[in-house]
């Protein structure tokens, strides 16, 4: 075949398209043998992308065995568009350095391990982490960043959300956080899945509970490309078709018993986490047969949560495990006092368990109210019988559920139960 001349030709897109057609061969039949979406082909074919990555030219080149004078000719007009191309930066900015963990992230290496491993898989895209607040999402999202961060070729990103309230500017925001500069507002969510198309990151969308009308649009992203992967906290699932769903426990609790060994206590995550913040406000702080069963009451009566006990372990300067625990019924108004360095809604745990319940519906807001009355849990028939008029009790369950301010249990025996977190019950009450 004669080699195809560019004498004529302005873009890559202009050369893609004519080699292709000379080789006779579809959009979809160049990417499977160049390794690039078709996504991205139509994209450089139709002007949306300039000047691809160097990377992505030359897999389309070797694809179109290119001769040598053709390849030199393709990187030349890369290189000459890609100090031009309107309407974006031609080149991502590095990616920041990813917050540090502001403390040892505890107890929490298996999930770590896991999402690193979902993230792996190829059918993988999108991973929202999900559970109340307080029980640590971002930091685990975090500690998988920074696992990962060597192995993602063009770096992770650290995209906090909380502050955002409008979710047309979602798609904004990740495109400036990216240092992608779009002039045309209507162009944004092209030119950032086109800038995407041919990158392997990994975006961390952090908090994205209220924002989930715009979930659609972090779907579309992934569309047509193989590159990008995107991991989402959430109190709730995104609830689009990419997506997979990783729910985050509470901290492991133990059962003490009179006479058990302290240092068995130290085993369990939840205790590690209280002894660990309780030292660093009193370094001569030390967990022993005197306080072990206290500590082990104040961890099981929190329920677990990392944000609830690192709250009730703050108060160890004036309150000793036995004087805090009897304290801890209606537990909100002591579990304040945060860190001035945290977000507002991590300072106390009402604040925390208030973010969620303000994103909810006045009807279901009503609804959980009705359903924190029950201590110990309810049955369906039971959530029936307290449902406002005129609501579909087990639609609104199933969201309060899928809003992480309900949790279904699993007995062995009898009927199906909900219950709610001890300090989200006392929200509510």
């Amino acid at each position: 075949m004669a080699p195809m001349t560019s004498h004529r030709a302005s873009t890559i897109g202009e050369l893609l398209r004519a080699r292709r057609l000379a080789a006779s061969l579809t959009q979809e039949a160049l990417a499977e043998m160049a390794g690039v979406s078709a996504r991205a082909i139509a994209d450089l074919e139709r002007g949306v992308i300039r000047a691809p990555q160097r990377e992505t030219l030359e897999m389309l080149s070797d694809a179109l065995d290119l001769s040598p004078w053709e390849r030199d000719e393709w990187e030349a007009l890369r290189r000459r568009l890609s100090t031009r191309q309107p309407g974006a930066t031609t080149q991502p900015r590095s990616a920041p350095p990813l917050p540090q963990l502001p403390n040892v992230l505890i107890g929490r290496q298996r999930e770590v391990n896991a999402l690193k491993n979902l993230i792996a898989q190829p059918d993988t895209r999108l991973v929202t982490i999900t559970g109340p607040g307080g029980v640590g999402k971002t930091r685990v999202a975090l500690a998988v960043g920074h696992e990962l961060g060597s192995a993602v070729r063009h770096g992770v990103y650290f995209i906090e959300l909380a502050s955002i309230r409008d979710p047309a500017l979602l798609i904004p925001t990740i495109a400036r956080q990216l240092g992608l500069r779009v002039d045309d507002p209507s162009a944004v969510q092209s030119r950032l899945t086109a800038f995407l198309a041919d990158r392997d990151v990994l975006l961390i969308l952090d908090n994205m509970e209220h924002l989930r009308t715009a979930a659609a649009q972090v779907s579309q992203l992934l569309s047509g490309t193989k590159s990008p992967n995107i991991l989402v906290t959430s109190r709730a699932g995104l609830r689009v078709s990419s997506e997979h769903e990783f729910p985050i426990n509470p901290l492991r609790l133990p059962e003490w018993s009179s006479g058990s060994d302290p240092r068995l206590l130290e085993t369990f995550p939840s205790i590690q986490l209280f002894v660990q913040r309780a030292r660093q406000v009193d370094p001569d702080f030390r967990l022993d047969t005197r306080n072990a069963a206290a500590i082990s009451s104040i961890c099981a009566y929190l329920d677990g949560i990392p944000l609830a006990i690192e709250l009730a372990a703050a108060r160890i300067k004036v309150l000793d495990p036995e004087q805090m625990l009897p304290k801890l019924v209606h537990s909100l108004g002591f579990l304040s006092d945060g860190l001035i360095d945290a977000p507002d809604r991590h300072r106390t745990m009402r604040a925390a368990i208030s973010w969620s319940y303000d994103l909810l519906e006045p009807v279901d807001q009503h609804f959980f109210r009705r359903l924190s009355t029950f201590v110990g849990g309810w049955t369906i028939d039971a959530a029936e019988a307290v449902a406002p008029p005129g609501i579909d009790p087990i639609e609104r369950l199933g969201r309060l559920t899928n809003d992480s301010l309900v949790r279904r249990t699993m007995p062995t025996s009898g009927d199906q139960r909900f219950t709610m977190l001890e300090t989200v019950r006392d929200f509510g009450i």
